[in-house]
């Protein structure tokens, strides 16, 4: 079951990632390497939320409260790409809202997984 999941999130943000990178060449009119500059970016500050910031809110919230402001973040991002029309919103979104979110949405979802299946197939 673990690694469906594992599966096909890793397939959806491979389909975000490329449908990005089209997004910020034609409505930015940004080149190749500035949008995989940004998307790099949005991967390390990802990683630096992971690290410091959602595990301490899973902790402190629990795994309902966290999912539920993470993917509430999410989806906040989303909505302002939507209307964004400058490179600096887009940046800001992209370096802040959207890496907050997806760093406390994943490790909910995991740990949400490991609860609801048996005992023997928790490892």
């Amino acid at each position: 079951m673990m690694i469906v999941f594992k599966f096909l999130t890793s397939l959806i943000f491979l389909i975000d990632d490329l449908t990005f990178l089209l997004y910020c060449e034609y409505e930015f009119h940004m080149t190749q390497s500035e949008a995989g500059m940004l998307f790099c970016g949005t991967a390390l500050c990802l990683f630096t939320y992971g690290l410091f910031v959602s595990g301490f809110v899973i902790d402190k919230l629990g795994i309902k409260p966290s999912l539920n402001i993470g993917l509430s973040l999410y989806a906040i991002g989303k909505f302002i790409l939507i209307f964004a029309d400058s490179r600096v919103q887009l940046t800001i979104v992209m370096l802040t809202i959207i890496p907050l979110g997806i760093s406390i949405i994943f490790p909910c979802l995991v740990l949400a997984v490991k609860r609801l299946s048996k005992e023997n197939a928790r490892p």
